[in-house]
């Protein structure tokens, strides 16, 4: 004869579980603390751009981990911009702005996210163009 085993919570916001068998004879039931561990992952960022001189640029990268989740983007020349992070729940945003790029700000840029149990990153590349001025030649 097979007995049929319940697994239930014993709270929906907690991490404890009850694990319980029984049958006709009788009932046993064991009690476990599960904890779930959230990797670093990123789930979005700035995909490969070409801007114009001058213009305004926005990059953003989001991620997800838990226990202490850090999220960087990082370039060669990249100095303290405007720089906007947003949290909630185990998910991370960062965005930068760049209000009047310069040809330097073109090249490889890297979104990169850990935590205590692992790290990703992606990279992407913005490249500057200079602007093209359509000029008038008069003669007199």
């Amino acid at each position: 004869m097979t007995s049929p085993i319940l697994f239930t919570s014993t709270s929906t916001k907690s991490n404890n579980y009850i694990c319980q068998a029984i049958n006709s004879y009788g009932k046993t039931s064991s009690q476990l603390f599960l904890q779930i561990q959230v990797p670093a992952r990123i789930l979005l960022t700035t995909s490969n751009r070409t801007v114009k001189i001058n213009e305004q640029l926005n990059i953003s990268c989001l991620a997800e981990g838990d226990n202490q989740l850090e999220l960087f983007i990082k370039h060669s020349l990249l100095k303290k911009l405007n720089t906007i992070e947003y949290q909630f729940k185990n998910q991370k945003q960062l965005s930068i702005i760049i209000d009047h790029i310069k040809m330097s700000d073109s090249g490889l840029y890297e979104c990169y996210a850990k935590n205590n149990y692992s790290f990703d990153r992606s990279i992407f590349e913005i490249i500057v163009q200079k602007s093209k001025v359509f000029g008038f030649s008069f003669f007199v």
